[in-house]
């Protein structure tokens, strides 16, 4: 990606995302479920392909990898970002 505003603004909304929504502000709970162009990340967490790749785990180094996968083709992933108290909540609703 080239254009450096675009690319900043995308990757805020990324790490938006890793904190307050599905990355449940932790890159273990991001977890790879298909990756057609690196099939070696598949079961594995963004935390590990921060460490496979000799970098820091934070929410900004994620954030590069989440942009660098959608170049790549893009990845289905899982997001455990529930907590334990958030099911307990929905199996007593009717």
């Amino acid at each position: 990606m080239t254009n450096s505003v675009l690319r900043d603004s995308i990757k805020k909304g990324i790490i938006f995302n890793l904190l307050y929504d599905r990355g449940g502000s932790d890159l273990s709970r991001v977890q790879f479920a298909k990756v057609k162009w690196l099939r070696e990340l598949e079961v594995k967490t963004l935390k590990c392909w921060c460490e496979m790749k000799g970098i820091e785990p934070t929410m900004y180094n994620g954030a590069d990898l989440v942009i660098e996968a959608q170049i790549n083709g893009g990845a289905s992933c899982v997001f455990h970002s529930m907590d334990e108290k958030d099911v307990e909540r929905i199996m007593t609703h009717p």
